[in-house]
C-alpha cells in the first residue's frame, strides 16, 4: 500500500476521522467528538534508506474553544471589514492559545493546520451557533456571572468571576440539553471546582493518603530518567523543603506537613485540576502538581500516561480528552 494509500484509508478507519486535506508531504484529518475536535495530522518523510515514514500527531481542541474562537473573530471581521482588501482580516482573537485566523469571509485556519480551504464548516457551523445561544444565556448578577435555572452536584449556583467559564457550561448545556455531573465535560470538572475544593478545608488524611502514594517509590532508582528532575524542579518551586530524592530521608509526618503546606498555596481550581488528574488518570502527586503549575507541557503529561496505549486506542482516546477538559478549567476559570 502507497503511503498516499495509508493516509487517505487506514487514518480514517482507525481514528474515525474525516479527511480535510492531503498533499505529497502528509495529510490533515478531523472530527467532532462529544467535547472536543479531534484532529489528526500525518506527516510522511522520506528516510536515509529510501524508504518513508509517517508520523502522527493528535490534537483535541474543546469545541467551546473552537466556537469561541471563530465567534469573536468572526465578530471582529464584520466590525472592520475593508473592501479594499478584499475582505482580508487579521486579528488575535479573545481565545488567542488556538492561533486561529480567518482570510476570508467564512475561512478559517488554525496556525500550523492551514489548509487551502481552511477548517471544514462541518466541524464548526453549528457550534458557532449553540455558542452564541449558551452565551445569551449567561446573567451577571451581583459580581457574579451566572447560568439561571442550573445548578452543582451538590445544589450550589453554576456562577463564578469567570464569564467564559460559565459560557462553557452554557454551551455544554445547549448541546446536550441538560447538565449531568456523571457525564465528564466542563461542567462536571466545576462540579469538582465548586462541590469539593473551593472553600473546602481537606483533612490531614487526605495529605496522608497523598504522601503514602508517592513514598512507596524508591527513589534511588535509575529508572525515573526525566520524571525526576520534573519532581525536583516541582519540590523546589512549592515545596518548604523535598520530601523525596535520591539521599532524601524524611519521615511520613514531617512529609505530610510539607504537603499540607504546600497544596494550601494552590488555588481552589488549581486544587479541583490536580484531583481530577489525581482520580481520573492515576497521576500520583508530583506530576498533576507540576502541570497545575505550568512547570511540564500538556503534550508531555500525556506523552507520558499515554505510552503504553496505541494511538486510536479508546483509552488513548479518553485521556487526550479528559485532559483537554481539564487543562480547560484552569484556562478559563483562574482570574488573575
Amino acid at each position: 500500500m502507497s503511503d498516499q494509500s495509508f493516509l487517505l484509508q487506514i487514518i480514517p478507519r482507525d481514528f474515525s476521522v474525516e479527511v480535510v486535506y492531503t498533499d505529497d508531504h502528509g495529510g490533515l484529518f478531523a472530527a467532532q467528538r462529544q467535547d472536543v475536535v479531534h484532529f489528526v495530522e500525518a506527516t510522511i518523510k522520506r528516510r536515509d534508506d529510501g524508504y518513508y515514514q509517517t508520523n502522527i500527531s493528535q490534537n483535541h481542541i474543546p469545541r467551546f474553544l473552537l466556537a469561541e474562537a471563530i465567534f469573536s473573530q468572526d465578530e471582529f471581521n464584520r466590525l472592520t471589514r475593508d473592501e479594499s482588501n478584499h475582505g482580508l482580516a487579521m486579528a488575535t482573537v479573545e481565545c488567542d492559545e488556538l492561533g486561529l485566523y480567518s482570510r476570508d469571509t467564512g475561512i478559517f485556519d488554525l496556525h500550523g493546520y492551514e489548509t487551502p480551504s481552511g477548517l471544514p464548516r462541518s466541524i464548526w457551523e453549528s457550534d458557532v451557533e449553540t455558542y452564541s445561544i449558551a452565551k445569551s444565556k449567561v446573567k451577571f448578577t451581583d459580581g457574579l456571572y451566572v447560568l439561571p435555572r442550573s445548578k452543582s452536584y451538590t445544589g450550589k449556583s453554576v456562577a463564578s468571576e469567570s464569564r467564559r467559564l460559565i459560557e462553557a457550561i452554557a454551551f455544554e448545556r445547549e448541546l446536550f440539553k441538560k447538565l449531568n455531573p456523571q457525564r465528564f465535560g466542563i461542567y462536571s470538572a466545576f462540579c469538582t471546582w465548586k462541590d469539593f475544593c473551593e472553600d473546602v478545608i481537606k483533612p490531614r488524611s487526605f495529605f496522608e493518603e497523598l504522601v503514602d502514594g508517592q513514598l512507596i517509590y524508591d527513589a534511588n532508582s535509575d529508572d525515573y530518567g526525566s520524571f525526576m528532575d520534573l519532581a525536583l524542579n516541582f519540590q523546589d518551586t512549592l515545596l518548604s523543603k523535598r520530601i523525596w530524592g535520591k539521599g532524601i530521608n524524611v519521615t511520613r509526618e514531617k512529609a505530610t506537613d510539607i504537603i499540607q503546606d504546600g497544596l494550601s498555596r494552590l488555588t481552589s481550581i488549581q486544587l479541583a485540576q490536580f484531583t481530577l488528574m489525581n482520580g481520573m488518570h492515576a497521576s500520583g502527586l508530583f506530576l498533576p502538581l507540576a502541570q497545575v503549575l505550568g512547570l511540564n507541557s500538556w503534550e508531555t503529561y500525556i506523552q507520558w500516561k499515554t505510552e503504553c496505549y496505541q494511538p486510536d486506542s479508546t483509552e488513548e482516546q479518553r485521556l487526550r480528552t479528559e485532559t483537554a477538559i481539564i487543562k480547560m478549567l484552569g484556562d478559563l476559570g483562574e482570574i488573575s
